[in-house]
């Protein structure tokens, strides 16, 4: 069903990849912006929660929150 890359890979690995990659790039920009100043903790956490695939990184509501101080 999938097509397969010449090193084996499905085109559906390379997006479930793709989007893992990105929502963890958002996760990290959100949380520079906390470290910096910019926002406060309860934004940070509020815009993380609002990311789309955050199933993917294993994140949710219950542990967001360690998420967060351990990459502060």
């Amino acid at each position: 069903m999938y097509k397969t890359t010449k090193k084996g890979e499905s085109n559906m690995s390379k997006i479930k990849q793709y989007i893992e990659t990105s929502v963890e790039n958002a996760v990290d920009k959100i949380i520079k912006k906390l470290s910096d100043g910019q926002i406060d903790f309860d934004t940070c956490k509020t815009k993380i929660l609002e990311l789309d695939n955050l199933s993917m990184v294993g994140i949710d509501s219950e542990n967001v929150d360690e998420v967060i101080s351990e990459n502060i």
